[in-house]
């Protein structure tokens, strides 16, 4: 008998919109092209911003990462968009197409085990809608690696102030 849960990744589901929904929330100067909507994903240790842009000009204010798109892109290609910049960056998140090729929903995957990955996908304006990373649990995790509780943890000792497994 093993005292230890199954390790479970968090993830979440998350439908993009087209590139006409993207925009700053005021009143578009540019004729309805989308900029400066932006999310952010968190692996339970780390976050990143991307920023949705038009232009090199956008997307200055702090440390974000750009996705070029423009008003006549669609909901897929920005879902695609999406998947490359993730994948680009050092967070511990996977992207992935979820449901084809033509599909607009991406399936984001915590590669910290546990419920550390289980995080929010905050959005300006809310554009995504209220989205998380859920499901992540069990414990499994090596030293060093995030947690949230000690269940978390093969040694069945998260530190509290670091958020790592002991």
């Amino acid at each position: 008998f093993s005292s230890q849960q199954a390790v479970a990744a968090a993830s979440a589901l998350v439908t993009f919109p087209a590139g006409s929904a993207l925009y700053d929330g005021g009143v578009p100067t540019d004729g309805g092209v989308p900029y400066e909507d932006v999310f952010t994903l968190n692996d339970g240790a780390t976050s990143v911003t991307f920023c949705f842009k038009l232009a090199a000009s956008q997307c200055t204010s702090g440390s974000v990462t750009p996705i070029s798109v423009t008003g006549s892109t669609s909901a897929k290609d920005v879902a695609g968009a999406v998947i490359t910049a993730v994948g680009n960056n050092s967070i511990l998140i996977y992207a992935n197409r979820y449901g084809g090729g033509g599909s607009p929903v991406v399936l984001f995957t915590n590669a910290n085990n546990g419920s550390a990955g289980n995080t929010a996908i905050t959005s300006t304006d809310n554009f995504l809608g209220p989205v998380a990373m859920t499901g992540g649990g069990g414990n499994g995790g090596a030293i060093g690696v995030g947690c949230n509780s000690n269940a978390d943890c093969t040694s069945n000792n998260c530190n509290n102030s670091t958020h790592k497994c002991q």
